[in-house]
Parts: C-alpha cells; sequence; structure tokens
C-alpha cells in the first residue's frame, strides 16, 4: 500500500480553550502495538500579556502514572516547543522514540497576565504492529 491513512491512528488528544494556567493534557495514552508515535501541538489565538506555555511530555511503565518520568531529549524527535503569544496559528511536532508503554503531553500557559489561548495536542501512533491501523 502507499498511503498513510492505514498506517496512522490517533491515540490521544485533548484541545480547550485555556483561560488560567490550569494545565491541558491528554489522558494517559497506551502505545501499546506501536512503534512510532508522533505529536501535534496546535495553538489557535494566544492572549495575554505576555503569555508563554510550557510542554510537558512524560513517560511511564505503569498506567495509573503512579511514578513518571519526563522524556529524555534523547529519546525525542524535534525539540518540545516554548510557544509564546506571538505564536498564533501555529502547529508543533515532534517524534518519541523511546520505550515506555505509556505517554502523557501537558501544556502549561503562564506569564504575568494569562488570557484565552486555544490549544489542541493530537498523538498519532504508526507503525501497528499489525495492519491497518483501523
Amino acid at each position: 500500500m502507499r498511503d498513510l491513512h492505514n498506517h496512522l491512528q490517533a491515540i490521544g488528544s485533548e484541545a480547550d480553550r485555556q483561560a488560567s494556567t490550569t494545565p491541558i493534557a491528554t489522558g494517559t495514552i497506551d502505545r501499546q502495538g506501536y512503534d512510532s508515535v508522533e505529536v501535534f501541538l496546535i495553538f489557535g489565538t494566544l492572549a495575554g500579556d505576555p503569555s508563554t506555555f510550557t510542554v510537558l511530555f512524560q513517560e511511564s511503565e505503569n498506567a495509573n502514572f503512579s511514578s513518571p518520568n519526563t522524556v529524555a531529549t534523547t529519546d525525542l524527535l524535534g525539540s518540545i516547543p516554548s510557544p509564546t503569544n506571538a505564536n498564533d496559528d501555529t502547529v508543533y511536532k515532534f517524534g518519541y522514540i523511546g520505550s515506555k508503554r505509556y505517554l502523557k503531553v501537558t501544556v502549561t500557559q503562564g506569564g504575568a497576565t494569562p488570557g484565552n489561548a486555544d490549544v489542541g495536542i493530537i498523538v498519532l501512533g504508526g507503525n501497528k504492529s499489525q495492519q491497518p491501523t483501523g
């Protein structure tokens, strides 16, 4: 097959209008059966004076995330961004090549006066052990 459609599956997502420093986070992402993971961070309209955003990518062997680790930069393809309110309508992507089964992505808004921010997170699993993905 020469398609991408049958080789990718959304395995996690979250979208929200963030109006405070309350984090936006995916649930626990189970990557069992997927050899690769790609994360897309989608920033729509970002407001604040000034707003900054911190992205945290965690991994664990435990489904309940009882002892998570921050993902090492050596287990990422690309770098985790540090967007500001100057980055309206921007999509960032990075890949995970680590060995842990469970993942979580969190975006937290900071800054002197956090404002409304449209933020989305999409996590895709690829190279599934059994094709097509669904």
